[in-house]
């Protein structure tokens, strides 16, 4: 169990030497609206429909259970699938082609890609484990180019388990990640949630972080691309966004799997049904919901770069497949 206070922990570069900092939160709140927008939120069959497209048939490759992403200008999809543990892309056009972002031919799972997210220039980052001579945690920055693990990619941070509450010297791939278009800012759950951010400092890049405390129950952690915002979902299944530095919460409605655009602004998540999406304008309050289809549940939805469009997992004869849907008024 987290301590009860706010804890930053910075672990040492290279040695990850933990120095605990207690801290609190700032509480420092946002300006725009907590509540709903003017009028009651849309209900079932009040807003258009979602157009959904099937981009990649799960018999045709074994897709993880784990959140897709978007690269910036949505022209790919990247995910996670096998063999092993790799990092793949789809393209978005008509054609859907596949590339392998990491090495296929290396399906160890101690060394696999998880946890894909969208960087800005089109990079996309990723959890790795060990590295050949390399023990410790790492989180990876491929370049749009990068096919079967080449070019290299860079290490952009390197951290121990002990900075995410795991004991010494123990590896673990997060069960969700994710970060801002920096690679900066990210939140990560392994045995507990825990806010992350990395400082430069003398050339070396220290990780400040803390636990989520007070959040225990909660899941479906998502960071904002510009990093200022971070949703969530509570125990009791209501959709929350908070500014990444503040305490103070701004509840919506039930949902899961919140996500947001480019600017922070739009936050998109599950409707209760799971076959629903609902947006929400932040600066306004408005809302649309898009009605799903053909009763496919929206599993680990996530939000485009331009806020137009969502890709998800769902269901299909018992594989995962992925699909993209149109988010049109």
């Amino acid at each position: 169990m987290p301590d009860r206070k706010h804890r930053w922990v910075r672990p040492a570069i290279p040695t990850f030497i933990l120095l605990l900092l207690a801290q609190g939160w700032c509480g420092c709140g946002d300006s725009g609206p907590s509540g709903p927008g003017p009028g009651p939120d849309p209900g079932p069959g009040d807003g258009p429909s979602l157009i959904i497209t099937r981009i990649l048939d799960g018999q045709t490759k074994v897709i993880h259970d784990s959140a897709p992403d978007w690269t910036t200008n949505d022209d790919w999809v990247v995910f996670t699938a096998g063999p092993g543990s790799i990092i793949w892309k789809i393209s978005t056009d008509e054609l859907h082609r596949t590339s392998p972002v990491t090495n296929p031919d290396d399906d160890n799972w101690l060394v696999g890609g998880y946890v894909p997210f969208g960087m800005e220039h089109g990079q996309i980052g990723y959890f790795q484990g060990l590295l050949p001579g390399d023990f410790g945690m790492h989180i990876m920055r491929a370049s749009p180019e990068q096919a079967s693990g080449s070019p290299a990619p860079i290490i952009e941070h390197r951290f121990s388990g002990v900075a995410v509450g795991l004991p010494l010297n123990q590896l673990s791939s997060p069960r969700t990640m994710s970060f801002d278009a920096q690679g900066h800012l990210g939140i990560g759950t392994w045995t507990s949630t825990w806010f992350l951010e990395w400082l430069e400092r003398d050339q070396e890049s220290l990780l400040l972080s803390r636990p989520a405390t007070g959040l225990e129950e909660a899941t479906d952690f998502r960071v904002s691309r510009t990093g200022r915002r971070v949703g969530y979902v509570t125990g009791e299944g209501i959709v929350h966004w908070m500014m990444f530095e503040a305490e103070e919460t701004h509840p919506l409605t039930q949902g899961s799997h919140p996500s947001f655009d480019s600017t922070g602004e739009l936050i998109g998540y599950a409707g209760p049904s799971g076959v629903d999406y609902i947006v929400r304008n932040i600066s306004d309050g408005t809302t649309v919901l898009y009605t799903g289809s053909s009763g496919l549940v929206l599993i680990r939805p996530v939000m485009s770069w331009d806020g137009t469009q969502i890709v998800f997992l769902g269901e299909d004869e018992g594989q995962l497949s992925l699909y993209t849907a149109e988010l049109k008024n």
